[in-house]
């Protein structure tokens, strides 16, 4: 039967994407959160890797379901959605991604190779929807030139959603899900991509070795089935150094020396360490590594580390006691 975007309730909607493989899931509107809306309003941590049973989707969108008069809905990316990934492009925003995005096409070893699903979003940015090739696991990260990319374990919002600025995601005429099929995004293009998230991939505050500003986004603190903490790294690295320098202060009252603040330090970062894991899944690079990229590495971890060892003598003396 022939999908009709114009008389379809969020139940057909959310089933039409569920028929294209896609794990959809009820999202936040921005009246529920007018600053952190565009996330799913149930715990999705966990539905990353396979598409949810019937009777989960049943429980959410089948007749009475919970959410099946929300019209905000959105797509969980990667291995859960049969490889899908998003690349999100604030062309009106950035010249850097509007660049970026002409490379690409240059780059077309046919004509036609990018064609894909499209959507615009409400806020004027447009999402290209792609398939990954076998092996390759997309990364889900920001960068500084306005291209994101929604990868393993990514979320975006999806039509008929609306955004705040009061306008509806909807999808580019002739690149709907129902009218064509998601292009698989050749190696090249996923070649670029990886380049895209070392080069520019978000941080938090100023990275020490790049010198530039960057971010992403903390959602939460979840760990994978690894026990590995991927959400709630900024809170956890506060809790892993204010401990260390307490306990420092407990070993030894006067002031740190130089040298021995920052083997403490190491050694503390070393124990962050081994118990995070970055969202990046970059081949090639260590975790540490790719922790740095991502703003939730050395660099964040040397400042908040400084700003508990000013605090040597008051805050830290009487968490001492």
């Amino acid at each position: 039967m022939q999908f009709e975007p114009d008389f379809a309730d969020p139940t057909e909607w959310a089933t039409m994407y569920r028929d294209h493989g896609l794990q959809v899931v009820p999202a936040m509107s921005p009246r529920e959160d007018a600053k952190q809306w565009k996330r799913p309003i149930i715990p999705w941590r966990g539905l990353e890797n396979e598409l949810v049973p019937d009777f989960t989707f049943e429980r959410w969108y089948g007749d009475a379901g919970e959410h099946s008069r929300r019209n905000n809905m959105g797509l969980i990316a990667g291995a859960c959605s049969n490889r899908i990934f998003v690349v999100d492009l604030d062309i009106h925003k950035h010249d850097g991604a509007k660049g970026w995005w002409l490379e690409m096409q240059d780059q077309q070893t046919q004509a036609g190779q990018l064609e894909t699903v499209e959507q615009v979003t409400g806020g004027g940015g447009l999402q290209l929807f792609f398939r990954a090739p076998e092996g390759w696991t997309p990364p889900t990260c920001k960068t500084s030139i306005g291209v994101d990319i929604r990868g393993q374990g990514g979320f975006a919002m999806l039509p008929p959603s609306m955004h705040e600025s009061g306008k509806r995601y909807w999808w580019k005429a002739g690149h709907e899900p129902w009218e064509m099929e998601f292009a698989d995004a050749p190696q090249w293009l996923c070649d670029a991509i990886t380049d895209l998230a070392i080069k520019f991939g978000g941080a938090s505050g100023v990275n020490r070795v790049t010198g530039e500003r960057e971010v992403t986004s903390s959602t939460g603190y979840t760990t994978n089935a690894f026990g590995m903490i991927t959400d709630g790294r900024e809170a956890y690295m506060a809790k892993v150094v204010w401990a260390a320098v307490v306990d420092a202060k407990r070993d030894c009252p006067i002031t740190l020396s130089k040298a021995d603040s920052t083997a403490l330090m190491m050694e503390a970062f070393a124990n962050y360490e081994r118990h995070t894991r970055n969202r990046l899944n970059i081949p090639g690079f260590s975790n540490a590594e790719l922790l740095e990229r991502e703003g939730r590495g050395i660099s964040l971890f040397m400042d908040k580390w400084e700003a508990a060892v000013d605090q040597w003598h008051d805050k830290v003396a009487k968490a001492s006691e």
